[in-house]
């Protein structure tokens, strides 16, 4: 678990100061009050400390899709802030896709019939892009949520080529993936 720093020492005075401009403030513990101002932490690891909605977590070991992250629910919910789209690795055959970067782009292969679960997103505005790479047999993705207008939560690659563009929308004050661009992808 991470563990924010708390010294102030290397900090320039202007800086503070543009952060006060922001509403922000540096974390002085590892539970901070959720209700506060959000606040800019920095540690080794992935945080996993409870922090204010919208806080900035500045990971000293991370690489360049790890060394940002950003509180999304005024708790321990903290998402990688990617400078680009995060490739995510193909999951295989009956396994949840990750859903944790801002913006993911997935090349799946199949090796014949698969399936793979895709959970609610985190947040909204979050982008995934799935892509058939390699086509064998099909590969069919269940969202926990409709994904469209029409109730469709099935969706099913049956070619080389095929994609599905998706983005985090709220609707009845819950979050689901929203189809912006599909490709011969199946629903259902």
């Amino acid at each position: 678990m991470a563990t924010p720093s708390t010294n102030r020492g290397d900090i320039q005075p202007r800086i503070l100061r543009f952060m006060a401009a922001l509403g922000l403030h540096v974390l002085e513990t590892a539970d901070a009050d959720p209700e506060a101002a959000p606040a800019i932490l920095s540690g080794a690891g992935a945080p996993a400390m409870v922090a204010p909605l919208g806080s900035i977590y500045l990971r000293d070991d991370g690489d360049a899709v790890t060394s940002v992250y950003q509180n999304v629910d005024g708790s321990t919910g903290w998402i990688a802030l990617a400078a680009g789209p995060t490739v995510v690795a193909d999951p295989g055959d009956a396994a949840a896709i990750p859903v944790i970067m801002p913006w993911g782009s997935l090349a799946i292969t199949t090796a014949g019939a698969e399936t793979n679960t895709l959970a609610d997103p985190a947040y909204a505005g979050q982008k995934l892009v799935i892509v058939c790479d390699v086509y064998v047999g099909n590969r069919v993705v269940t969202a926990a949520s409709k994904v469209n207008v029409a109730a469709n939560t099935i969706m099913t690659f049956g070619a080389a080529g095929e994609f599905v563009a998706l983005e985090a929308v709220q609707e009845a004050g819950a979050l689901r993936w929203q189809i912006v661009g599909n490709d011969g992808v199946g629903l259902s």
